[in-house]
């Protein structure tokens, strides 16, 4: 449940109404998080490895906003 105090001060128009929010109850996560299978393909590929073998064939040499790890991935 969530408590509204409002606090009516004398230092200004900004300061006037101050609300507060207090006693949220915490529950945990709405929503348990899993990982897709998506995830699940790109979890055995070295990001490390594949940028070496970029760099190594020069994979990204014309490259402009995408990269041979984003082609990969789509």
């Amino acid at each position: 449940m969530i408590h509204l105090v409002a606090e009516h001060g004398r230092h200004g128009l900004a300061n006037a109404c101050i609300f507060e929010l207090s006693r949220l109850e915490k529950k945990g996560p709405a929503m348990p998080f899993n990982r897709s299978v998506f995830a699940h393909l790109l979890k055995p590929l070295s990001r490390r490895r594949f940028a070496a073998s970029v760099a190594r064939h020069d994979g990204d040499a014309y490259d402009k906003n995408f990269s041979s790890w984003d082609h990969l991935v789509a």
